[in-house]
């Protein structure tokens, strides 16, 4: 925590990053550059600046499958993201996946979580 970049992924395929805390990178919290078919969920990305850029890479940024999960004291089961401290969107069925992806780049994190 606290240094240029969390992650600096270059030229990357088919790697998982999942459960991780990235947060207060005065460069990015995760930079891919070239990279393409990695699994990025379940991650937090809190106060980085910015959060993420992606350069040339296509990635999945949210699990491959349903996961089974407990928000607010009720069990939901649903693709997951990645929280963004920086996403303030509303979930409107309070299941605690925002209601609007996750813009990133070209790609987007379709399941983004609204709490970390």
């Amino acid at each position: 925590m606290g240094t240029l970049n969390g992650f600096y992924i270059q030229k990357s395929r088919n790697t998982k990053i999942i459960n991780n805390n990235v947060s207060l990178n005065s460069g990015t919290g995760i930079h891919l550059d070239h990279s393409s078919h990695n699994e990025i969920y379940l991650n937090d990305f809190i106060n980085n600046s910015p959060n993420v850029v992606s350069f040339r890479s296509s990635n999945n940024w949210n699990s491959s499958s349903k996961i089974t999960y407990t928000y607010n004291d009720n069990a939901y089961t649903n693709y997951l993201g990645n929280y963004w401290s920086d996403y303030h969107i509303d979930d409107t069925s309070e299941d605690g996946i925002g209601d609007i992806p996750y813009t990133i780049n070209s790609d987007k994190d379709n399941y983004p979580l609204m709490s970390a």
